[in-house]
């Protein structure tokens, strides 16, 4: 009886080896690399929900000079109970990239409401508030051609930093909660 068992005990280990074996060859357990957002399709982070719809290459003239800029259209959604300032959410948790070639924006962005675009960028996005907005970021003159766009949502954690015990909206581990790959429609 006693051979039985060892003998058992061999195949079992030996299927578990190749079993693991084959499974780190696929990749291991680790989380694969997520499938972009359709356009309509949410975002979620534990400080809003994004939902972009498209995105937009428009031209804006201010002091005769004139500049391109990358609009995304969409639904922003608030989740915290205090207001939140806008360049935290497009500085920090969101990350734009042009393609083709892989440029980043200007580092300047803006956030519109849909509703009262006339009145320019707001600075804080009210608490528990959903919002139609056009995030706005401006294109470096050195790029001749946009073609498409990838945005990153960042994940987001509310907590101190490493050195400075403020507590802020941040994402300490560099991790996405999801991206969307959009066409850009000319103006």
């Amino acid at each position: 009886m006693p051979v039985r068992i060892v003998v058992a005990s061999a195949v079992f280990l030996t299927l578990v080896g190749v079993l693991c074996g084959g499974i780190w060859a696929q990749g291991g357990f680790a989380a694969g690399e997520r499938l972009p957002a359709e356009p309509g399709e949410s975002i979620d982070n534990d400080l809003f929900t994004l939902t972009a719809h498209e995105a937009t290459l428009e031209h804006e003239e201010s002091f005769g000079r004139v500049r391109q800029q990358v609009v995304v259209h969409g639904e922003l959604a608030l989740h915290d109970d205090e207001a939140v300032r806008s360049s935290t959410i497009l500085n920090s948790l969101l990350d734009l990239e042009l393609l083709p070639g892989g440029h980043a924006p200007d580092p300047s962005a803006e956030l519109l409401l849909e509703r009262r675009v006339e009145a320019g960028a707001v600075s804080l996005v009210q608490p528990r508030s959903t919002e139609d907005v056009r995030l706005v970021w401006y294109v470096p003159e050195e790029v001749e051609t946009v073609d498409e766009i990838r945005l990153v949502v960042q994940d987001a954690e509310y907590g101190a930093g490493f050195i400075d015990d403020q507590k802020r909206w941040w994402n300490p581990d560099d991790t996405a909660a999801g991206q969307y790959v959009l066409p850009v429609a000319g103006e």
